[in-house]
């Protein structure tokens, strides 16, 4: 196993996880991260190999929002936009 740090690039928390070094090779041989450390969880996973965010600031600069007002077909842009435009 390889102990690996990662800093959290927006609160400064350090963070520490082991990896087996077969997983590390073929991550650094460019394996995907997914399928190089499928028991690391998605947080993990995007902390230390991907954006560098701990999941409480991906969570907080990122929300998972369930109500998307963009969500219009394509054919109701210029009536979205129309609505737009009133509210201004």
């Amino acid at each position: 196993m390889i102990e690996i740090q990662a800093t959290c690039t927006e609160c400064g928390v350090k963070h520490f996880a082991a990896v087996t070094a077969a997983g590390y090779q073929r991550y650094i041989a460019g394996g995907m991260v997914q399928d190089c450390f499928p028991n690391m969880s998605a947080d993990y996973r995007e902390l230390f190999f991907i954006t560098g965010l701990c999941g409480t600031c991906w969570d907080i600069l990122i929300p998972d929002d369930d109500e998307d007002e963009f969500d219009y077909p394509l054919a109701d842009l210029g009536n979205l936009l129309d609505r737009i435009a009133e509210d201004v």
